[in-house]
């Protein structure tokens, strides 16, 4: 295999240009192509009683999708996920007594999903394989059903391969319910076991060319061999046990009292990997292979209380008001197995090595795992459950006998929560070599959550119903996602760290209208053809999500020894975000307002900015056929995005003073949200859908 430019794909796998020069060796595409997805769900239930005591059923499901999306960095790249979801759940009811009764479910659900990237002909590209790169780059003893290639420049890349990562669950709950008086009381279980596949590949190639006359000699400036994460299960277990009393004290005041408890072991793997001993980090080390990552935690006790009050008993103006407050933990697995590699891995580098290496060449030497170590990721030894307070207030009244108001207070507040950081061990801790570094789990975070929630509902009556609902919250933390912090906020100030949080929404509104059309026809051929009419209306509008500017060209250490991206300063005077009718929604974000910091970090609030809000307008008709007393045909034409509404994702936020696509949308909202399928997401073109359903 000859070693040039065309055989590394750098140029060949990309499309063609049809816009200006940028000066960079790039130049600009402008182009439109689709992104198909398809979802199916197939199932099957079969129920049966054995007498008037004890009944079973049996179901299962299969959801196979599958969706195409091409990368932003290069539109030749094609990436195709498939997912296969199938779950089978056998259950059963068993009546012992008139006010004993007994609930037992046992599910397994199995997922099989992946992601395969390969290079088509769009654009003018040429097809490019992992088998056309990576045969030369592995042996064929080494070359994995998982293998994956990345080639890069100018900020683009090119990804080929396929990864797979499958997961199961088994999940068993039974729960006991009796009635005694005005008391129901219900105890139960639920256990889960969930598996997954960890890690992608065991063997890393990776090169780098720092200019383009390298990449035509075929000489890597340098080149690494890399034992990476070895393909291992992850084994997460779950168990709690509950007990409720729903108690109706009086015709007007009914309470409900609970408590229930969470053991949630740490997580293990078919590979032992080691521990820490303690979390001091000046005397920690690593613990012998096969101890627990963390301890258990049995102190997940998590109460809950809430009651109902009738205020007022009039026909037609009921008043209730209800409250109530509880404890909710999390599973504390999150990111546990960040060091299940530990161990197993291996390095060798090269330098000025012609591309690409011999197979004698692939050997990556493996670190013995013995004092003083190098950098190691594991969590926290003493690592504790998150949990979050919950608590709410309401008021609901009743507006005539099919109409009613709801105004709510929602708090809740998370403690303990995860997080992940980067830290450098002491220069005291002798266990570990000079500079080493610690990604570690630990409960570090906190969040709180507060909300007025206003629901207007009007039950079906003469042909109309609604269902209008109006929230505005606020969501404070100083981290929204198990992740390092200093990675997005730049600072272990809280001042500056602590924020709107990444999921905050300030206004949301959503209303949901039907009204059946009430033509009642005496001329036989009227009325089939008008008769049996609905209309239905859905409006969904909220406010912008927020957004973090981060300086992605200042990476650093802070004197703790964690690793950030900076925060820039912010250049006073002059306005945040740009008028431009050339880019999506008329508007930017201007980067003349940030500047790099003089300093380790800027000052530029965390999640201050905002990206865009979303509005989308839902419109269907529906006809119902009767053809038998109990069988109906139904005919939906459905309007998505009607008034097709424009609506982007959220906005590149990685600054840099000449960047060309900070500031900008990349996409339409909903080819940003995952999911199944972008069809079935808000925020995209106008689509029109047509169905036939019966029902018998």
């Amino acid at each position: 295999m000859a070693a040039n430019a065309n055989t590394l794909g750098l140029v060949n796998s990309f499309p063609l240009p049809n816009g200006p020069d940028q000066g960079d060796g790039t130049a600009l595409l402008s182009t439109a192509f689709s992104t198909p997805s398809s979802v199916d769900a197939y199932s099957i239930r079969v129920d049966h009683n054995f007498g008037s005591k004890l009944s079973v059923f049996g179901r299962y499901a299969d959801t196979p999708s599958n969706s195409i999306s091409r990368s932003s960095s290069n539109r030749a790249q094609v990436t195709n996920k498939k997912s296969d979801v199938k779950l089978v759940t056998i259950g059963a009811t068993s009546l012992f007594s008139t006010g004993i009764a007994n609930e037992l479910r046992v599910n397994y659900t199995k997922n099989d999903g992946e992601r395969v990237n390969s290079v088509d002909t769009f654009g003018g590209a040429i097809p490019l394989t992992v088998a056309d790169v990576m045969g030369g780059l592995t042996p064929p003893a080494q070359f994995s059903i998982n293998a994956s290639l990345r080639l890069g420049t100018h900020s683009m890349t090119t990804s080929l391969g396929r990864t797979a990562n499958p997961a199961d669950q088994w999940n068993i709950t039974d729960s006991v319910s009796i009635s005694i008086g005005s008391h129901q009381l219900k105890f139960g279980i639920d256990y889960r076991r969930q598996s997954a596949l960890e890690g992608e590949s065991e063997l890393l190639n990776s090169y780098n060319f720092s200019n383009e006359a390298s990449v035509v000699s075929g000489v890597a400036n340098s080149a690494t061999v890399l034992i990476t994460k070895p393909a291992v299960h992850g084994f997460y277990r779950n168990f709690s046990a509950f007990a409720q009393d729903d108690w109706k004290v009086n015709k007007r005041l009914s309470l409900s009292l609970g408590l229930r408890w969470d053991v949630n072991p740490p997580p293990t793997t078919d590979r032992k990997i080691p521990a820490l001993t303690s979390s001091d980090l000046t005397t920690t080390t690593l613990a012998p292979i096969g101890t627990p990552l963390y301890k258990t935690d049995y102190h997940g006790f998590a109460p809950r209380v809430g009651f109902a009050y009738l205020l007022r008993d009039k026909p037609g103006r009921e008043t209730v008001i209800r409250s109530g407050f509880g404890v909710f933990y999390d599973t504390g697995s999150a990111n546990a197995l960040i060091g299940y590699d530990l161990g197993y891995g291996g390095r060798t580098s090269y330098s000025g090595v012609p591309f690409p290496l011999t197979p004698a060449q692939q050997v990556a030497t493996q670190a013995p795992l013995t004092a003083p170590y190098g950098s190691v990721q594991l969590p926290d030894p003493n690592l504790k459950l998150p949990y979050t307070l919950e608590w709410n207030a309401a008021i609901e009244q009743q507006l005539g006998n099919s109409q009613n108001l709801v105004i709510s207070y929602v708090g809740a507040g998370g403690r303990k929560l995860l997080q992940s950081d980067v830290i450098r061990f002491p220069a005291a801790n002798t266990n570990f070599k000079a500079n080493s570094l610690l990604t570690t789990v630990q409960n570090r975070s906190a969040s709180s959550y507060n909300a007025l929630q206003v629901q207007f509902q009007r039950r079906l009556s003469q042909g109309f119903q609604a269902l209008a609902s109006y929230t505005w919250s606020h969501a404070i933390d100083d981290l929204s996602s198990n992740g390092n912090f200093s990675s997005f906020t730049g600072t272990t100030a809280s001042a500056l760290r602590r924020g709107n949080a990444d999921f905050d929404v300030r206004h949301n509104f959503s209303a949901a209208l039907t009204y059946d059309l009430p033509w009642k026809l005496e001329n036989p051929f009227a009325a089939a053809l008008l008769e049996h009419w609905s209309l239905n209306l859905r409006e969904s509008v909220r406010s912008a999500l927020p957004l973090n500017v981060i300086d992605n060209f200042a990476q650093t250490f802070l004197p703790d020894g964690q690793q950030i991206y900076t925060l820039p300063d912010i250049v006073p005077g002059v306005p945040f975000y740009l008028n431009d009718q050339t880019a999506p929604g008329g508007r930017r974000i201007n980067p003349a307002a940030f500047a790099h910091p003089a300093g380790i970090t800027g000052n530029e609030p965390r999640n201050f900015l905002r990206g865009f809000g979303a509005l989308q307008t839902d419109f269907s008709v529906q006809r119902e056929f009767p053809l038998r007393e109990r069988v109906r045909l139904q005919f939906r034409t459905e309007f998505f995005n009607i008034f097709n509404h424009p609506n982007f994702a959220s906005i590149a936020t990685s600054w840099s003073p000449t960047s060309s696509t900070f500031g900008r949308s990349q996409s339409t909202l909903n080819n940003s949200l995952g999911g199944l399928s972008s069809l079935y997401q808000i925020g995209g073109p106008r689509s029109i859908q047509f169905a036939l359903r019966l029902t018998f």
